[in-house]
């Protein structure tokens, strides 16, 4: 953690390369991930909608993380 912290970019570095890995292999892993249902633990008794919420900003980031240009 320590390494992590001192210095990101190797460990940003392996992400990246294991997300492209991921989406050669499985182009619907990011929609796939982001149409999980929320855990219990997420919601909230007095905001009904952070569920919903929670998943539209699932879905909008995968299209950002998918788009290249």
């Amino acid at each position: 953690m320590r390494r992590v912290l001192n210095d990101p970019a190797p460990q940003a570095r392996r992400l990246a390369r294991a997300l492209k890995i991921a989406l050669v292999r499985y182009p619907r892993v990011l929609t796939h991930r982001a149409l999980f249902t929320p855990r219990r633990y997420a919601a909230d008794p007095a905001d009904a909608r952070l569920s919903f919420d929670i998943l539209a900003v699932a879905l909008a980031a995968t299209m950002g993380i998918r788009d290249s240009s």
